[in-house]
């Protein structure tokens, strides 16, 4: 089982009054390095405006995360694109692209964030969502150097003759993949923001698959990210349950909590039936050392430690 991957996306939400953000942080770091040494293929970085977030700017974050680590690569999952200037982000991940070659990954979403948000980002109430496409080629042309250097206020983004990040479209559903396609990008299927049946997933990724290599005469990378907890504590298990308001007959596709054996037929399910490349995990968990060990745990389920 040593060819699958496994990675982790972090929201850096944090529980106060016993942890506050800053514990949040300064865990990361410590995580980070668990992680790359035990096989992890990718740490990532959300960027999310919720309340008890540690960081909505996960750029820094990862400039710092790159610099503690060796072999994982490391990235945003994803970057809001409708909030940002397109050449400002191909700038900054063009930059970390060039500091830690290989490692770097730029994830773009499409999700919204809420009004006074908007406001405070654009200095207006509102955005056109009908522009989504067209600021992710945008933002890729610039990063790849796309640009005709004669067009009047061509604009190039140093450094250049650079490593470029991986680019990643992160969604739900089959339009991501159309962009992911049409971008030649990499994706990555959430199965826990929308609670959609695992058909769906699967004609998606499917989709994906299929368009990209009659495209693009390659195949594309592909991943699926899940919300999984793995704790061998039964008591836990249960308690975890019903906070989520859940029991074990109820689990699906998008919330997954039980301990190693459990969670390992979990992960080899998902494997087999969506057939992706690698599997992200989600760990809701905001108790720092239940989550850290939860992900340890996962990772001994089907990773080759890093030698």
């Amino acid at each position: 089982m040593g060819d699958k991957k496994l990675s982790f996306l972090d929201f850096g939400y944090y529980m106060p009054p016993g942890v506050q953000a800053t514990d949040t942080i300064n865990a990361v770091f410590d995580l980070a390095q668990s992680l790359d040494q035990a096989g992890y293929h990718r740490y990532w970085l959300a960027e999310h405006y919720n309340d008890y977030c540690s960081w909505t700017n996960p750029e820094i974050m990862i400039a710092i995360l790159a610099g503690y680590t060796e072999n994982i690569k490391v990235g945003a999952a994803g970057i809001l694109v409708h909030y940002h200037s397109a050449y400002r982000v191909a700038s900054a991940f063009k930059m970390l692209g060039a500091i830690y070659p290989g490692r770097i990954d730029l994830g773009l979403a499409r999700g919204g964030v809420p009004p006074e948000t908007t406001r405070a980002l654009l200095y207006k109430d509102a955005i056109d969502w009908d522009l989504a496409k067209s600021q992710v080629a945008e933002v890729l042309q610039y990063l790849r150097g796309l640009y005709d250097p004669e067009a009047p206020g061509a604009l190039p983004v140093p450094p250049y003759g650079t490593d470029v990040p991986h680019a990643w479209m992160l969604g739900t559903g089959m339009e991501s993949a159309k962009v992911a396609v049409a971008e030649d990008m990499h994706l990555c299927v959430s199965t826990f923001h929308s609670n959609k049946p695992l058909q769906s997933y699967i004609d998606t990724i499917q989709h994906y698959k299929e368009a990209y290599y009659e495209k693009h005469r390659k195949h594309g990378t592909c991943a699926v990210a899940i919300q999984m907890t793995c704790n061998d504590d039964d008591r836990r298990v249960s308690a975890l349950l019903k906070e989520w308001n859940l029991d074990m007959t109820q689990q699906d596709n998008h919330r997954v909590i039980g301990n190693s054996a459990y969670c390992e037929d979990k992960l080899n399910e998902f494997y087999d039936v969506l057939k992706v490349d690698e599997i992200v995990i989600y760990e809701h968990n905001r108790v720092l050392e239940e989550k850290k060990e939860s992900l340890l745990r996962l990772g001994g389920l089907i990773l080759q430690k890093v030698v």
